[in-house]
């Protein structure tokens, strides 16, 4: 249907190059600015967000528990806390749009307390509340096909680890 390649970012479907959700923010100046911080700090930042993702990705889908990840200790008290049957979300699904070719990957989809949650996981030092609004609501769009009743009743999430 449409492949992932995470090296360069980009999603292609039928031999067409999709223009990812994060690349469209950037396109119209939306997503966080991060000009100036020094090349070290931001692999060092990287690694950690890929890190807590997967860690993450791996509890939902293998009940998998990563070792020394405080971030995936801090989403599993908050999954029990809030009774979360992480068995019945989905983590890390790629969509796309074929209208506006662009795709994404949304990092959690869940229901809680009988809520449809559409959730970003982020490990900045501060959320980009513009940046991450747009995200989700681009990943809605594109989940509900059109549909408004549906875009409407769909929640969005940020949970920070940080």
């Amino acid at each position: 249907m449409i492949s992932f390649d995470p090296v360069t970012h980009t999603y292609t479907r039928n031999n067409v190059q999709y223009i990812s959700v994060t690349t469209l923010l950037k396109n119209y100046g939306l997503s966080a600015d991060y000009t100036g911080i020094p090349q070290d700090v931001l692999l060092k930042a990287s690694q950690r967000g890929n890190a807590t993702h997967k860690a993450i990705e791996d509890y939902i889908n293998t009940n998998t528990v990563t070792p020394n990840n405080i971030d995936l200790d801090n989403f599993i008290k908050y999954v029990t806390a809030r009774g979360i049957d992480t068995s019945k979300s989905i983590s890390e699904e790629v969509i796309y749009d074929d209208t506006y070719q662009i795709a994404g990957t949304i990092d959690w989809q869940y229901e809680d307390n009988g809520d449809e949650i559409i959730a970003d996981h982020k490990t900045t030092a501060t959320i980009h509340w513009n940046s991450v609004a747009w995200q989700l609501s681009i990943y809605n769009f594109i989940k509900c096909k059109g549909d408004v009743i549906q875009y409407y009743i769909k929640k969005l999430k940020v949970l920070h680890y940080y």
